[in-house]
This record gives structure tokens, sequence and C-alpha cells, in this order.
């Protein structure tokens, strides 16, 4: 899935809603010229500005990120989609830091996250970083039962898609149904950049 996919579906819907880009950058508290850097950027959207976008045009956040979403949401199975995007967002917002939590080098290997303890960790810290961050009708849940429950039957796993362009692949493992979701973003500070050998003139 690519971050562009959101961009253009919130492009979509503002038009929708009969506003310009700066009567909407003005909404969410962000300049013009800030709001037109990101949607030539999209791989920089963050949760919380896709959330702040939803409210200021009073759509629920699931119309940006979970493509059929009026479909799905009458077949009930929305609530599962939205938390698996939402968690998939949550962990590239928080990259960075979760490695540092989980004492890991990524350039090194993969991060896979299935075991009890390591979930719970997870759960914790997210917990501690997004509340506010759900918005519409969904203030409501108890975020941390929802997240301890929702991680029980799924593994993450988190890795390079390029070192060299510093792109990250989370992938969400539904072990019950082989279910996969994954998610790309750029993240500058990832970046690998090849050594080159040094010649040494004899």
């Amino acid at each position: 899935m690519d971050a562009k996919l959101f961009i253009d579906r919130i492009e979509t819907l503002r038009k929708t809603n009969g506003l310009t880009q700066e009567e909407l950058a003005v909404k969410i508290g962000m300049t013009r010229a800030n709001y037109s850097r990101l949607i030539k950027r999209p791989w920089t959207i963050n949760f919380k500005q896709i959330a702040d976008i939803c409210s200021a045009l009073k759509i629920e956040i699931g119309q940006v990120l979970i493509e059929d979403y009026i479909l799905i949401k009458e077949q009930k199975t929305w609530y599962k989609e939205f938390f698996e995007i939402s968690i998939i967002h949550w962990i590239h917002d928080y990259l960075p830091e979760i490695l540092k939590l989980y004492k890991h080098n990524l350039a090194e290997d993969n991060l896979t996250i299935s075991s009890k303890k390591k979930k719970s960790t997870l759960s914790d810290y997210l917990l501690s970083r997004v509340k506010g961050e759900i918005v519409g009708n969904l203030l409501s849940i108890d975020l941390e039962e929802v997240l301890t429950n929702f991680l029980i039957n799924r593994d993450i796993i988190i890795y390079y898609f390029s070192k060299k362009e510093g792109i990250i692949w989370v992938d969400m493992i539904n072990e019950s149904d082989h279910h996969h979701r994954g998610f790309k973003k750029f993240h500058p500070s990832l970046v690998i950049v090849p050594s080159i050998p040094i010649l040494v003139m004899e």
C-alpha cells in the first residue's frame, strides 16, 4: 500500500466538500505552502495529520484509510480494517523510538514482534503515544483493551524495503487466516549509504 493513495482520497474528499487547499490548510492549522508540500510528498504524512484532516472535513477517518470503506462498513468488517491500518501507521510514525525500545538494529535483521512479551511492550508503548489521535465515534473505546486484544492473533514484521532509499515496510500478519496487510514509508533517518572501499596504493 502506498501513502499516495491516502493523499488522493483526501484530495478527492476535499473537492467533494467544496474546499480549496488553502481553506483546508487553515482548518488544520497549516499554511497553504506546507499543505501543498505535504500532498507532493505523501510519504511524509503521519496519522495525526490524517486524523486532523478528517476532523476538518467532518468525515470518518476510515474513509481515507480504508478502500471501499462504505461497503466494508456495511459488512461490519470496518473495525478490523481500521485498526490494522492504524497500528501500521503508528508503528511508522514512531519507528525510531520503537527500534530503540527493542534495542534492535534493523540494518542487521528484520524486527519480528510475535511473542506475547514483545506484543505487550508494543501495545503499552503505542498506548502512551497515540491517545487523542482517534477521532469520530471511536473516542469512547477502551484503547488499551483494543490494542491488547487486537495484537493477540497478529504478528508484526518490520524490514527494509530499500536500505539505500530508507523505505521501511511494516507488515501485519493475522495467523488465524494468514491475512497480510503492509504499508511502506520513507524514513530519512534510516537511509543506509553503502560504504565505499578505500583503495590503498602500494
